[in-house]
């Protein structure tokens, strides 16, 4: 499939020099829609967006200008170029008033109109891109903030000030100049600094606060240190959860167990009241199972929701993994290890660059290291709870190959568990058949297609064979 550079639209009441303009434009991979009327490329931008607009100035009914004036009302990020063949510096100055990106003179070489539009399609993405973070910033459920290394807020969120019982960011930041007296125990803060100094980066770290009027809450904080060219701190990006709900559902568990007992002593001395604690416990652990789940559906949403083409991606996978085990036959307890091991198999990508995990071009083989680690990275921020032992293994070999050359630990055939085989194979095809930075779907026919191809190599037969089975619509 051939790869779409951009989308222009080419504006030109000469419709030979409109034609070649596109033909031309459209051999060097620009998808491009040609028109001589600029009316018309008004109605088209109200139907779907363009990245370039290239205009020529002197059009009947309305002009290159007129044009661009109404097109960048419609849509800000839109880079538009006026065409002409009597350039004057008054017709720069006018155009270029209204928010063009220059104006093009006649004739033109088309290596100059290639770098021209080249670079104002990728400064149209970068503009579409820092909009798309500010309202993630903005309107995010979670507290975000950046910190100085002499810990002080730069900048906060508005939930991050309403979580602190704040009308505005402004005034969370104003108020609480000094960190240090956040933290009803001083010494949470001086730990918390200890740890982000000594490893750059903490995971659900949990303290209790004061809010501004005086009462206090419980907070999990995610905190990376960003740094410069030369390797120094510039600041430190958090993000903040209020946890009294999760606090409160603690401690009615911890009461729960206190209960157990009593009930337990009271059992031996009544069949009835046994039968009675029997249906207690069982409510009690299907409500913990759904605090669990919904706590690895959080964390697969904060992995997914960094980037907006991997919304929805590990749900994705515990969806296509829950039904390959189904059909492999395996049992409840490990399909529901396989589920919770798919929404967050790739928790440890948290601790990586972004940019790596965005990048469009081809990765180098030190990139790729760094991304290979995040299986391991994964295991380690959830092994030292419990609960969670027997996902662990799932997580940390999800990317292990059956012929020995997967990662991080290169195990193969049997070597690998089975959770972890399904998970490869439904991450493979969930990738496959999903956009990318640096392409788009390949299909669901190629994606089975390359899990036979891989089969016994990549891919464990069983769950190749299953996959196929139950993926193919």
């Amino acid at each position: 499939m051939k790869r779409v550079n951009g989308q222009l639209l080419v504006v030109d009441d000469e419709i030979e020099v409109m034609t070649s303009l596109c033909a031309i434009l459209s051999e060097v991979g620009y998808e491009v829609v040609g028109l001589t009327r600029g009316r018309d490329a008004l109605e088209i931008l109200n139907k779907q967006p363009f990245d370039v607009l290239l205009a020529d100035l002197d059009m009947p009914e309305m002009n290159g200008l007129e044009l661009l004036e109404s097109a960048l009302g419609r849509d800000r990020h839109l880079q538009g170029f006026i065409i002409t063949g009597k350039a004057t510096v008054q017709t720069a100055i006018k155009a270029l008033g209204l928010g063009a990106v220059d104006v093009i003179a006649k004739p033109y070489t088309l290596d100059v109109l290639r770098m021209k539009i080249s670079r104002a399609v990728e400064v149209r993405h970068l503009r579409q891109g820092e909009d798309m973070l500010r309202c993630i910033f903005e309107n995010s459920v979670e507290g975000i903030y950046l910190m100085t290394p002499g810990e002080r807020y730069l900048m906060a969120n508005k939930a991050m000030a309403r979580i602190f019982g704040y009308d505005s960011p402004e005034e969370l930041i104003a108020d609480r100049a000094d960190l240090r007296h956040l933290y009803v125990e001083a010494e949470r803060r001086v730990k918390l600094m200890r740890f982000l100094q000594k490893r750059e980066s903490v995971s659900a770290f949990e303290s209790q606060v004061f809010r501004r009027d005086g009462g206090t809450i419980w907070i999990s904080e995610d905190i990376q240190a960003v740094h410069d060219a030369q390797g120094r701190v510039i600041y430190y990006r958090g993000t903040v959860r209020d946890i009294g709900g999760k606090k409160a559902e603690e401690e009615v568990l911890r009461e729960s167990e206190r209960n157990l007992r009593l009930w337990a002593d009271k059992a031996e001395r009544s069949k009835e009241l046994c039968f009675d604690i029997i249906d207690d416990i069982c409510h009690a652990y299907a409500e913990l199972e759904e605090n669990v789940i919904f706590f690895f559906t959080a964390l697969s949403n904060a992995v997914d929701s960094k980037r907006a083409w991997m919304k929805g991606n590990s749900e994705r996978v515990a969806s296509y993994s829950m039904r390959i085990a189904y059909e492999m036959g395996l049992d409840e307890g490990e399909i529901k290890n396989i589920r919770l091991a798919g929404l967050c198999r790739d928790i440890g990508r948290l601790n990586l660059d972004d940019s790596l995990i965005d990048k469009p071009s081809r990765l180098t083989e030190e990139e790729y290291e760094m991304i290979k680690q995040h299986p391991a990275l994964g295991a380690t921020l959830l092994q030292s709870i419990e609960h969670f032992n027997d996902i662990i293994p799932l997580i940390r070999h999800h990317h292990e190959r059956v012929d020995g050359r997967g990662y991080p630990d290169g195990l193969k055939d049997d070597e690998i568990p089975v959770g972890a085989k399904i998970l490869h194979v439904a991450e493979a095809f969930a990738a496959m058949t999903a956009e990318r930075p640096y392409r788009p779907p390949l299909g669901e026919e190629h994606a089975l297609s390359e899990l036979h191809n891989c089969n016994g190599s990549q891919f464990d037969p069983r769950v190749v064979q299953a996959a196929i089975k139950v993926l193919s619509s």
